[in-house]
C-alpha cells in the first residue's frame, strides 16, 4: 500500500488570472525570493523542539495597515513548503493574521505546533483574489474572514512598533469563538494590535466582510 499523501489542493485559475499571472511572475519571483530570504533569516533559529519556527517580524504597524489598505492584505509564504504561509488584513480596525490552508483535519489550538504535527498535512490551500478581494479555497469558492484559523500577532519594540506574526501556534477562525476576545481550547490571548492605536485613525474603506477594500485587480 502506498504511503503518499493525498495531493494538497490550489485554487484554480480562470483566463484572466492566469494572464495577470504570467504578467506579474518576474516581479513575483524576485518578491518571494526577498520574502522567503526574510522568513528563514527571522524564523529559522528557534533551537527548541517545536520546529525551527520563531515569530515574524513585519515593518512597523503604522506602514503594514497603510499597505493593506491601498493594495489589499500582506501575505508571506511558507518558503519551507510547509503550511504556515500567512495573509494579515485588517479586520475591524485590527490586524489579523489568518492561516492560507485549510486542513482536512482540524490541527490543535492555541499551542505550539511540532514539526511531526504539520509535516504532510493534506489540505487545501487558500487564496487572495484581488479581483473580488476576498479569500478562496482550492475549489474557488469564497472563505469568509472569520472562517479562517488565525496566527497570534502582537507588537513589541519602540515608537512606531513592529508587527509580529507567531507562526509557531494556530488560534481557532473567531466565528468558533465565544466571545470576540476569546481563544479556546487553552489559547492565550494576543496582546491587542489595533491598527487605530497605532495610526491614530481608524482605516477608510472598509468592506461588509469587515477587511480594508484594496483597488480592483486580477490574482489568486
Amino acid at each position: 500500500m502506498s504511503d503518499a499523501q493525498p495531493p494538497i489542493r490550489r485554487p484554480g485559475m480562470d483566463r484572466q488570472d492566469r494572464g495577470m499571472l504570467v504578467l506579474a511572475a518576474g516581479f513575483a519571483v524576485i518578491a518571494a525570493l526577498f520574502v522567503a530570504y526574510l522568513f528563514v533569516e527571522v524564523v529559522g533559529t528557534n533551537p527548541d523542539d517545536t520546529g525551527p519556527y520563531e515569530p515574524f517580524r513585519l515593518t512597523n504597524a503604522p506602514e503594514v495597515a497603510a499597505k493593506i489598505a491601498s493594495e489589499g492584505p500582506v501575505c508571506v509564504a511558507d518558503p519551507t513548503g510547509g503550511i504556515r504561509s500567512f495573509c494579515v488584513a485588517l479586520y475591524a480596525d485590527d490586524f489579523v493574521a489568518v492561516h492560507m490552508f485549510i486542513p482536512d483535519e482540524p490541527l490543535p489550538y492555541g499551542v505550539p505546533l511540532t514539526e511531526e504535527q504539520v509535516e504532510g498535512v493534506p489540505g487545501c490551500v487558500v487564496a487572495w483574489n484581488r479581483r473580488t478581494n476576498q479569500f478562496v479555497d482550492c475549489d474557488g469558492e469564497e472563505v469568509a474572514i472569520v472562517d479562517l484559523a488565525r496566527f497570534p500577532t502582537y507588537l513589541a519594540g519602540q515608537d512606531p512598533r513592529d508587527l509580529y506574526v507567531d507562526v509557531r501556534q494556530i488560534n481557532p477562525p473567531m466565528s468558533a469563538e465565544a466571545g470576540p476576545e476569546t481563544d479556546s481550547a487553552g489559547g492565550t490571548e494576543s496582546p491587542p494590535t489595533t491598527a487605530v492605536a497605532q495610526t491614530g485613525r481608524a482605516p477608510s474603506g472598509e468592506a461588509d466582510t469587515g477587511l480594508t477594500s484594496a483597488p480592483s485587480s486580477t490574482s489568486s
